[in-house]
């Protein structure tokens, strides 16, 4: 698996029409994964939804502290490699 593969843990932001939303990878199998809502308008936090693996790749991974245990410690940086940029 390389270092750029989702890992269960990982967390992940998309932005699309005006609003963000934030995701946690819980499970990957075959092509797919589930994912847990963070932040994400019109769900409640922890609803998991299945998405292809491929789907990832439209978002950007955020880094988060090794040691940090609280989801909302996530720092909202992209990871090398997953920036994106941001439309004037």
């Amino acid at each position: 698996m390389s270092s750029d593969a989702p890992r269960p843990g990982d967390v992940y932001q998309q932005e699309l029409l005006h609003s963000q939303a934030t995701y946690r990878v819980i499970a990957i199998e075959e092509g797919h994964v589930t994912v847990e809502a963070i932040e994400v308008p019109g769900l409640e936090a922890g609803h998991q939804l299945r998405l292809t693996a491929a789907s990832l790749g439209d978002m950007v991974r955020l880094e988060a502290p090794a040691d940090a245990a609280d989801p909302a410690a996530t720092r909202r940086q992209p990871l090398p490699g997953n920036a994106r940029p941001r439309p004037a």
